[in-house]
Order: structure tokens, then sequence, then C-alpha cells
């Protein structure tokens, strides 16, 4: 009997010198630190995935995992962190990958910045989002924990076709430039016509006539436009579209230019993770809202590069040449 008692004694000690994988960490953090390491809110976020950032000295070691895994070509999902794995394990994680992906013409300012710590994991989509972020944020290598929210377009997102209006051309002024819209870019130079608002104040503007006597563009300089996708086909932009050559003449599906994005010839679709660029393309929630493209980026791009004084379309800010990417 007495053995028996002893055996019972010996296995209650085993079990409360063992704890949850989810909860074990090489220096485990209070409930209240772990949860400022999560810097947003569940609400509207992406469902299956977490971002997380390493604290410097774990990142070697996510790095090397990193290493290993592309060496046989398969896709990460462990971090090398024994009590991240253990709840990587228990999350079912089906990849972890860098936010920031490797550019080695950038990737010394990455690393400065401290971007390259920051890495995307995903997981079975049944989890619950806010109890993985908890135990992943009690693990004292990971600094920091966020929720992927989901962007909102705060427009109605409708496409609203241009209209040339009678005024008569402010652009005669200047007498360079004969694009027809111009005259109705009152954000440009504002004569107070009372056709755009009643409110309308001469002057209002951006003062962008006394500004081109000073500087007319630079074709050296890239513009980066971040935005929705730009349509650079369009008469206006075409010619002022910046181009990545070595992906437009490289091989498809492959990042020819190390930048970490392949095929990116005009520039790259974040919103997808792919390089096909679209414009015009409509995709509607469940409410009926339009959530795809508007023409804003094309929009945006054609107000900083378009072709000028070409009887077509509208004026861009530069006088001269610059360079746009999406």
């Amino acid at each position: 009997m007495t053995d028996k008692k002893i055996l019972l004694l010996a296995l209650l000690f085993l079990a409360g010198c063992t704890s949850d994988p989810l909860e074990e960490s090489g220096g485990k953090e209070t409930p209240a630190a772990a949860m400022r390491k999560i810097v947003n809110a569940p609400a509207n976020a992406a469902q299956g995935e977490l971002l997380i950032y390493f604290d410097s000295d774990a990142v070697n070691g996510v790095e090397q995992t990193a290493a290993a895994a592309a060496v046989t070509r398969t896709a990460a999902t462990r971090s090398g962190i024994a009590p991240v794995d253990d709840i990587f394990t228990r999350l079912g994680v089906t990849s972890l990958r860098r936010v920031f992906p490797c550019n080695p013409a950038a990737e010394e300012r990455t690393r400065a910045a401290g971007l390259h710590k920051w890495y995307i994991v995903t997981f079975d989509d049944s989890v619950d989002l806010s109890a993985a972020a908890q135990r992943l944020a009690a693990v004292a290598e990971v600094s920091l924990v966020q929720f992927n929210t989901r962007l909102q377009l705060a427009s109605d997102n409708r496409a609203y076709p241009y209209k040339e209006s009678t005024a008569e051309t402010r652009a005669a002024a200047v007498g360079s430039f004969n694009d027809p819209g111009y005259k109705d870019q009152w954000h440009y130079s504002n004569n107070g016509d009372k056709k755009f608002a009643e409110t309308t104040r001469a002057g209002a503007d951006i003062n962008i006539e006394e500004a081109w006597k000073l500087a007319a563009g630079d074709p050296s300089l890239i513009v980066a436009i971040v935005d929705q996708g730009i349509k650079y086909t369009h008469s206006d932009l075409a010619a002022n579209m910046w181009i990545n050559k070595a992906e437009q003449s490289g091989a498809a599906e492959r990042d020819d230019d190390g930048n970490g994005y392949a095929d990116d010839v005009y520039g790259y679709n974040f919103a997808l993770g792919t390089s096909q660029l679209t414009w015009d393309v409509d995709v509607y929630d469940d409410n009926g809202k339009n959530i795809g493209d508007s023409g804003h980026g094309t929009h945006v791009a054609g107000t900083v590069a378009a072709v000028n004084n070409n009887a077509s379309a509208l004026q861009a800010l530069r006088a001269a040449q610059e360079r746009t990417t999406a």
C-alpha cells in the first residue's frame, strides 16, 4: 500500500512539472506583459494569420531555419525557437515568411530599420485568432504580435466619368499647355470660377504655374504610386511609366532582378501578392459594395506623370517627364 502511495505522489509531482507547450518559452512573459506586445485589435482581421516581430537575438535562428527550408524548396513552417515551434505545431502552421522579402539592393537599409524581423505566419483558419496572438506574445523571443487587419476603402469606390466643361481654358495664361482637362483642374490654378462650387475662391490652389517657373520635373525621378493599380497602357501614361528592364526581358515566374518579386515589370500588386496589375476589375462584398478597382491609381498616376501638352486628357504636376511605377 505504501509503495502505491509513493508511486502516486511521484506521478503527481511529474505532472506538476509539465507545462502546456503553448505556455512554455525561453523566458515566459507575464499575462500583462504579453498583452502589451499585441499592438492592435482583432476586429476585421484576416483569419489564420498573424504578424510577428522577433527580437534581435531570436531572428538569427529564424533566418537559419528559413534558409534550410529554402534549400529543399519547401515552405518554412518552423522558427527554430523551441517554445515558438511548440505553439506553431498546435496552430497547424503552414508557412512562415518575411513580410519584407530579401532584396539584395535594399537589404542593408531593411535590416537597419529592423524590418527583417517582421514575419507573417499562416495557420488553420479555425484557430481562435486572439488566443493564438496571446500565446505567441507570451514567448520572450517574440517582441510584438499584430493582427493582419483588412483595409477598407473610404470612398464608395465608384468610377465617375469625366465630363469636359465648356469653361474657357486657363492653360492659355501659361501659354504652354493644350491639355483640355487642365481648365478643370482648379487645384492647380484656381481663378474663382463658380462652376466648380459656390464657395470657390481665387488663389485657393497649389500655385503650380509659379512652381513651374522654378522647376519643371526631372526624367531621372521615379515616383512610386501606393494606390490601386495603374493603367500603364493609358495614352497619357504609357510614355512615362517606369519599366523594370530585368523583369521585362527575363523569364516568367522568376525573380530576375532579385528584389523579392517575380515579373514586376511595371510594379507589384501587394493586395493579391502578384505582379498582375488591375485597374478595372469589379469585386463585390456580401453587402454589394464594390471593393475592387475604381481607377483611383490611374488618376493619381496621371496627376503625377501624365504626358503634358499633347492635346489629350489632363495636365500633370510636373511640366517635364518623370517616371511612375505602381
